[in-house]
């Protein structure tokens, strides 16, 4: 059985290197793996929103997840996203990665439409039920319309097959459901940079944070002067932290983390599934001198 106490950390969700004829990038995809595991982070997140998750081919899909699982090597928990339009093709996909040996699956409420409540609720307990695998709630509004309630979490913590959340709503929304799931082992991680910090210091145990694909030793040294106690420190590192994702909110996040990806030498290219248009020449000097400013690239 897996101990979800091993559900803790900088478990950044990590960009799927492609090839420019769209299929797996193996080679980039463990690179990245290796890089991320050097610095220190403490799982992987596998085929989420910027691991393209929902727009890659069932062949990248499938693939991404066997690499994974074998460069990774039992070092740290493999997290897949299984999200999809339906809670069956969710099941279907939570079969498959659990059969890949994937350690915890992961995924939003269906993908189009707002559900309700109760919907959401026989969603996750679907899941669980049939994949026979841990199962995390995903949560990131407006992404997906369904905002997964307090109410409902508290609920579906009781159950021994939901393990925990990613929540990238909000920190009020990430701050009830800890103290609506106190006590139960409900593991909480925060999809957020910017509030990383402050919900380590309400009860989070790590965070999602897709900016280490890029900076991993940043989102490390901030967890880690949380655990230790060490606020005024981990506070100046949230301003850094802040300050390094400010490039997400005027870009596409994945297409920047992949062009940067391939400016490291990580990626064979900045390749794409997602249905975007590519950066532009300017866009693509913003990223380089991203880079530069923050002392990644020479």
């Amino acid at each position: 059985m897996f101990d979800r106490e091993r559900i803790q950390g900088v478990i950044p969700p990590l960009a799927t290197p492609l090839t420019q004829d769209g299929s797996l990038d193996e080679p980039g995809l463990r690179r990245l793996i290796g890089r991320l595991l050097d610095a220190g982070c403490h799982g992987m997140f596998m085929l989420g929103g910027t691991g393209e998750g929902l727009y890659l081919t069932d062949a990248a899909y499938t693939r991404t997840i066997e690499v994974s699982v074998d460069e990774v090597a039992g070092r740290v928990p493999v997290l897949v996203g299984i999200s999809d339009t339906s809670t069956s093709r969710s099941v279907e996909r939570g079969k498959l990665a659990a059969r890949l040996g994937a350690d915890v699956l992961i995924a939003n409420p269906p993908c189009i439409g707002q559900k309700p409540a109760d919907v959401v609720y026989e969603h996750y307990m679907r899941l669980a039920g049939e994949t026979g695998a841990p199962i995390m709630v995903y949560n990131v509004p407006p992404g997906i319309p369904t905002d997964v309630t307090v109410e409902t979490l508290a609920k579906l913590a009781e159950q021994d097959g939901i393990i925990g959340m990613k929540d990238s709503a909000s920190y009020g929304h990430l701050s009830r459901v800890l103290a609506a799931t106190k006590g139960t082992g409900f593991r909480m991680l925060c999809g957020v940079e910017n509030f990383f910090v402050p919900s380590m210091r309400a009860g989070a145990v790590g965070g999602t944070l897709a900016s280490a694909n890029v900076d991993p030793q940043l989102s490390v040294k901030t967890y880690n002067a949380c655990v230790s106690g060490d606020w005024d420190q981990a506070q100046q590192l949230q301003y850094l932290l802040s300050e390094f994702v400010e490039i997400a909110y005027h870009n596409n996040w994945t297409l920047v983390c992949k062009h940067a990806l391939s400016l490291l030498g990580v990626c064979e290219s900045d390749t794409s599934e997602l249905p975007a248009t590519a950066l532009t020449s300017e866009q693509k000097k913003v990223v380089r001198e991203w880079l530069v400013q923050h002392q990644l690239l020479g």
